[in-house]
């Protein structure tokens, strides 16, 4: 009877672990940006969150103050600001090594910016 309670516990335990485990090597990549429209130029919110990756950058075409920004590890949900007067596409880029070279992930958002002066 011992015996079979020793067995039953590690059992569990390994399927905890198993599962633990499972959720730990889960990917995850997203950006963000609000608004995602602008007139003539603004102040924007770029949100972004990185789990089960070794580094991730930020970047922003055309480039913007501040930017890249790299990150290690999981990261996030951070917002970061920043002002666009023109259109302007943010990415994220993560990377994990592999046994066969590097896996890399990317997601991005675009802020437009229309003509006209600021919106009342």
């Amino acid at each position: 009877m011992n015996a079979s309670r020793t067995y039953i516990t590690a059992t569990v335990l390994l399927c905890v672990c198993a599962l633990n485990f499972g959720s730990c090597n889960k990917k995850e990549l997203q950006i963000s940006a609000n608004p995602t429209q602008v007139s003539g130029s603004g102040l924007i919110d770029v949100t972004w969150k990185t789990h089960g990756y070794e580094t991730t950058t930020l970047t922003s075409n055309p480039v913007i103050s501040g930017l890249p920004k790299t990150v290690t590890n999981n990261f996030g949900p951070v917002t970061d600001k920043f002002q666009v007067t023109t259109t302007t596409t943010f990415q994220i880029t993560a990377t994990i090594k592999g046994n066969n070279g590097p896996f890399v992930d990317t997601r991005s958002v675009t802020v437009t910016v229309k003509p006209g002066g600021p919106i009342l």
